[in-house]
């Protein structure tokens, strides 16, 4: 088991997947339009967890001179859809809850870590925390995920076994 991973399904060999499966299923996390809008970049992912490194741009301030929430919230959400995605099954969001503790300096890269604390047929957990470079928790939020029956690339490019098993 992962370490941080809680309650839920077996956690299957990643290895029974073909290498141009997963080649795929990166190639699409990495084309995601939004996260190159952001300026977000995915540094890693595996099923269940992903790291995304974001700078705060100038443009992604509000009133008051600080980096938006909302910008905060959309690069995690990103993490958030990289780690429950992973699993080559199409997920959404069905609530996402944060807190924001900490305000950010412009222009500091933080970076966003994605944890998959349980998973289940239909319902995957995360938690997720937002760190300034020196450590600071800047937010912290937990997420929920509707995993359907649909899986990315296709269901045949995806081991009966592996189908079966996340």
């Amino acid at each position: 088991m992962r370490d941080g991973y809680g309650a839920g399904m077996a956690t299957p060999d990643p290895a029974a997947v073909p290498a141009e499966t997963w080649g795929a299923l990166d190639a699409l996390f990495r084309s995601d339009p939004y996260a190159a809008r952001l300026g977000a970049e995915l540094v890693s992912w595996e099923p269940g967890t992903a790291t995304v490194a974001w700078t705060p741009a100038a443009d992604q301030v509000n009133f008051a001179g600080g980096v938006h929430g909302g910008a905060i919230f959309s690069v995690a959400d990103l993490a958030f859809s990289f780690a429950c995605n992973g699993w080559g099954r199409a997920c959404v969001a069905l609530s996402v809850t944060v807190e924001f503790l900490a305000a950010p300096a412009l222009a500091a890269e933080l970076t966003v870590v994605a944890v998959e604390r349980s998973r289940g047929r239909t319902i995957g957990a995360y938690g997720l925390s937002v760190t300034a470079p020196d450590g600071r928790l800047v937010a912290s939020l937990s997420a929920l995920a509707f995993r359907t029956p649909r899986w990315h690339l296709g269901e045949e490019r995806w081991p009966e076994a592996w189908r079966t098993a996340v």
